[in-house]
């Protein structure tokens, strides 16, 4: 999740070409699996796993 930060932010034209790749995608999805539901059930929500598979920063990078 980090290296999507940096990634996105640093080289937004390297991220644009990464984006949709099955073993880039897998691999935020894979981490967000692991470390977003502990923090979500901290907050007192509750999520599956397929509401974690989207790239959060993805969801989040142009809100607001």
């Amino acid at each position: 999740m980090v290296c999507e930060f940096v990634v996105r932010t640093f080289y937004p034209a390297a991220h644009a070409a990464v984006e949709n790749e099955p073993a880039w995608s897998g691999a935020i999805a894979k981490a967000q699996i692991t470390y977003l539901p502990p923090f979500y059930e901290l907050q007192g929500m509750t999520v599956n796993a397929e509401g974690v598979r989207k790239s959060l920063l993805g969801k989040l990078w142009n809100a607001g």
